[in-house]
């Protein structure tokens, strides 16, 4: 990790899967474990209903997770 500006920058390479990097964007984000695994379902390319119904929670649900994620890591969407 490298702190530079009052920022901590992470190099993710190749040597880790996304699931890896997902759990690596939790610790540093202090994700839940639910809007992690809802992050996890995305980078493995499902759509929003097909992870909401994966994890058997409804897409509303689903999609308030995924916008806490973004809020968390600062991602504008």
């Amino acid at each position: 990790m490298k702190v530079a500006d009052g920022r901590v920058y992470v190099p993710v390479g190749q040597e880790l899967d996304l699931s890896s990097q997902v759990d690596l964007v939790k610790a540093i984000y202090g994700l839940s474990n639910s809007q992690t695994e809802i992050a996890k379902k995305i980078t493995q390319g499902l759509d929003l209903e097909a992870a909401a119904e994966a994890l058997e929670i409804t897409k509303n649900i689903a999609r308030k997770h995924l916008r806490r994620d973004c809020e968390k890591i600062g991602v504008n969407v």
